[in-house]
């Protein structure tokens, strides 16, 4: 009974980190542009975010095929993994280059843990549950997300925050 309340909590959390990190290269893009090392324009720092995107759109298509294979809970635990890594190597990257291939790398991750969380927890929940969070489930993690996000500590602290949390709160449900 406890894990009915649990695992769809704590994949709330999960889809709040996933959203974190892409509401996080948009609050700190303007950053980017000024961060004298990496002499970056407007169209590098786009360039940038659609490394993030493409990697969310290959992670969704290859994270649907290979929790078939490996299962949910392996799923969820490897891309909340897979992704905190490269939330932390953004925030230590020396380069643009490696920014962005860690922003690919990263997107990779999160792009399977939206379905593979809501195929999780759907599965701890009754029917009345399931028909609720459809919109709530995804709808409160964005919202807070939101809000914590307001005040930016910048592109370093904002990524090291974000890894670090969700590699420890993955490292504990993986024991």
């Amino acid at each position: 009974k406890r894990l009915r309340a649990f695992v769809p909590a704590f994949c709330c959390l999960i889809i709040f980190f996933d959203g974190y990190d892409v509401s996080v290269f948009g609050a700190t893009a303007p950053e980017l542009l000024k961060y004298p090392q990496w002499d970056l324009d407007a169209a590098e720092v786009g360039g940038i975010a659609s490394l993030g995107l493409i990697g969310l759109l290959l992670g969704a298509l290859l994270c649907g095929f290979a929790t078939d294979l490996l299962g949910r809970k392996r799923m969820v635990i490897f891309c909340t993994s897979w992704f905190s890594v490269f939330m932390l190597a953004c925030a230590a990257a020396p380069t643009s280059e490696l920014f962005g291939l860690f922003r690919f790398l990263g997107g990779v991750g999160l792009g399977g843990v939206i379905p593979v969380c809501i195929a999780l927890a759907v599965g701890f929940m009754n029917n009345q549950q399931q028909i609720l969070s459809s919109g709530v489930f995804v709808g409160l993690a964005v919202t807070v997300r939101e809000e914590l996000l307001a005040q930016s500590t910048g592109n370093r602290g904002i990524g090291t925050l974000g890894g670090v949390i969700v590699r420890n709160a993955t490292s504990m449900t993986s024991e």
